[in-house]
């Protein structure tokens, strides 16, 4: 049944990028022809600064920076816009503004909007470049990290120069955000941009927080209740945190009954967080050490709570550096990674601060030494690491990239 779905899925998949590849010529003409003049004809309010995240969820630095946001009581209208009905239901309620795409009253808005902050590239798809194209645009990026991203990704350099015009790695920032001088020597050749702020993340902020609420809005709330509950019992937190892979739809890397039973035994909760474009089953339901957290949630309140992580290629564990707790790798598909998926910018090895394991059985030993032996021998790589990547760890990095965006984008 399982493998049913997953050739079912790779199908829809197919057919799906079929449509898109015989729709985006029109689409994009009419782009180009109707909606990016109109973005300059439309008077501006200058009221609007709109968030657009990658895909629509509301996490990472976008979400911290916005919280940060409309909790200053600036005479501004700090708005989120999303394609997922549920985000923009949720954002409501709380009493936050939101407007919900592709809705005709949100088009008429977007066309008038004149400041844009964004996360990612992906905002762009679905005619939203052209609607949102005569603004002010500020890049915070999701990360940091070692992966080819943007105009340094191969699939974009091999094109000619005309032919990546068209594509949304070409889109010009008026403000571009990166965490240290490291990441501006090895990454900004990714954007184009105006001006630079060297800044940390906004989503990090939260770890120089007092105390992070179980009910942190956009988490999976549920299971970080379930997680405290069990910390006050004296077991020990491991999130692990995969990366996506475009050509796996299975997560068989781990026995899940047999990691239960390894967990129940050393007082170990482990919880799965799965990347939110993860298309694969996990079936967690019934186990009592192993728990699975939303996939589209934000990750970092559980991170608060994490004593140790496991990744692979995720740039999540550059962050959790600056808590200072062990990570350990789990690159189980390594060579067939960086061969197939994606090209990784910098050398693994030497910017992975913890024990590199293949199978469960070196997963389980390393969790061992570390939870139970309390063995960390990355203590010292693990703080240079920090300072290589970040510039600032100290909790006020919304702050300056406010006060950025008002000295280059808002005056």
């Amino acid at each position: 049944m399982i493998e049913l779905m997953v050739i079912n899925n790779k199908m829809s998949r197919k057919l799906i990028l079929l449509l898109r590849a015989i729709l985006k010529r029109p689409l994009y003409l009419v782009g180009y022809l109707l909606f990016i003049p109109l973005s300059y004809l439309m008077p501006k309010n200058k009221k609007y600064v709109v968030f657009a995240s990658r895909f629509g969820d509301f996490e990472g630095n976008l979400k911290h920076f916005f919280l940060y946001l409309n909790s200053l009581g600036e005479d501004l209208e700090f708005i989120y816009l999303t394609e997922k009905k549920d985000i923009y239901r949720k954002l409501k309620k709380k009493g936050f503004k939101a407007w919900y795409y592709p809705r005709v009253s949100t088009f008429f808005r977007m066309l008038r909007t004149p400041y844009l902050i964004v996360d990612g590239n992906e905002w762009a798809g679905n005619l939203k470049f052209f609607i949102l194209y005569n603004t002010k645009k500020v890049q915070l990026w999701h990360g940091t990290g070692f992966k080819t991203i943007g105009l340094l990704k191969p699939s974009i350099k091999k094109l000619s120069r005309f032919r990546r015009r068209f594509r949304k790695d070409y889109i010009y920032y008026h403000l571009l955000t990166l965490s240290s001088e490291y990441q501006v020597r090895v990454r900004s050749k990714a954007f184009r941009y105006g001006k630079l702020l060297v800044n940390g993340l906004p989503r990090n902020d939260i770890f120089f927080q007092q105390a992070v609420p179980a009910d942190d809005l956009g988490s999976d709330s549920k299971t970080i209740r379930k997680c405290i509950r069990l910390q006050e019992q004296g077991l020990k937190i491991v999130t692990y945190t995969p990366t996506w892979r475009m050509y796996n739809h299975t997560f068989d890397q781990l026995a899940l009954e047999k990691l239960n039973r390894f967990c129940r035994e050393q007082g170990v909760v482990f919880v799965i967080k799965l990347h939110y474009k993860h298309d694969c089953h996990l079936d967690a339901g019934d186990l009592s050490n192993v728990l699975e957290y939303n996939q589209y949630d934000d990750v970092y309140p559980l991170l608060t709570r994490t004593e140790l992580l496991v990744t692979d290629y995720s740039s999540i564990y550059l962050d959790f550096l600056i808590l200072d707790r062990p990570v350990i790798f789990f690159p189980y598909d390594g060579e067939a990674y960086i061969d197939n998926e994606r090209e990784l910018l910098l050398d693994y090895d030497a910017i992975t601060p913890g024990p590199k394991c293949y199978n469960q059985d070196e997963l389980e030993r390393e969790i061992y030494k570390h939870l139970v032996e309390g063995s960390d021998e990355y203590k010292e790589q693990r703080k240079a690491l920090a300072g290589k990547f970040f510039k600032y760890r100290d909790g006020r990095s919304s702050e300056r990239l406010w006060r950025a965006i008002q000295k280059h984008i808002l005056a």
